[in-house]
């Protein structure tokens, strides 16, 4: 988070007029499947607009073929995908090409990537309708970029992140869940180890 990016607000605002069209269950044309079905977003040709846009250079063909092996991948994260790619469709982003490589990166599949763990905890509506979910998805866009909001420091930016860490709070809920699991375990023993001592106490006739 080393530059100044746009700010917190202003970015606040455009997630949370994003267009329901986004939100559209996703396509991804792969071998004779070419035609966009009804109802649905054409995920890559969005993906690949905006790096063209950005970088003024189309995404390599290797590129564009791990979009095609999206099935191994939630829709939500596509439809999360989709949603980023409106956030950074704007005049801010598009007219700065230094911050394309990092967007770029930011927006191809991986199994690491951010986008897929938080499409596992949260629907893209959640990062649309829920303030802290929106917050928490701009600050991630932006530090992906290393850039953080204007008018904080990079301290303030991280900090305020960890805060909104769904992936941490995700973590910590189940790591609670197992530890009540446990407890109540370790009570069901000691009651049965209790009731066992009991009956061999009692009386023999």
């Amino acid at each position: 988070m080393q530059e100044t990016g746009p700010e917190l607000h202003y970015l606040l605002h455009r997630l949370s007029n994003c267009p329901e069209d986004f939100l559209k269950p996703p396509f991804i044309p792969s071998g004779q499947n070419l035609r966009l079905p009804s109802g649905h977003i054409n995920t890559l040709a969005l993906v690949s607009d905006l790096v063209y846009l950005l970088s003024g250079q189309p995404l390599p063909n290797e590129l564009l073929n791990s979009f095609k092996k999206h099935k191994k991948y939630a829709t939500n994260y596509l439809r999360l995908l989709q949603v980023v790619v409106f956030l950074f469709h704007d005049e801010w982003f598009l007219q700065k090409s230094k911050y394309s490589s990092r967007i770029k990166n930011f927006l191809l599949p991986d199994s690491r990537s951010i986008l897929v763990k938080l499409a596992k905890i949260h629907s893209p509506e959640t990062f649309l309708d829920d303030p802290e979910r929106r917050e928490e998805l701009v600050r991630l866009c932006l530090d992906a970029v290393s850039l953080r909001p204007q008018g904080e420091t990079s301290q303030q930016a991280k900090d305020r992140l960890a805060t909104l860490d769904s992936m941490e709070r995700d973590r910590l809920m189940a790591e609670a869940k197992i530890a009540a699991k446990r407890a109540e375990e370790l009570k069901r023993k000691m009651r049965e180890k209790a009731a066992r001592e009991a009956a061999s106490k009692m009386p023999r006739e």
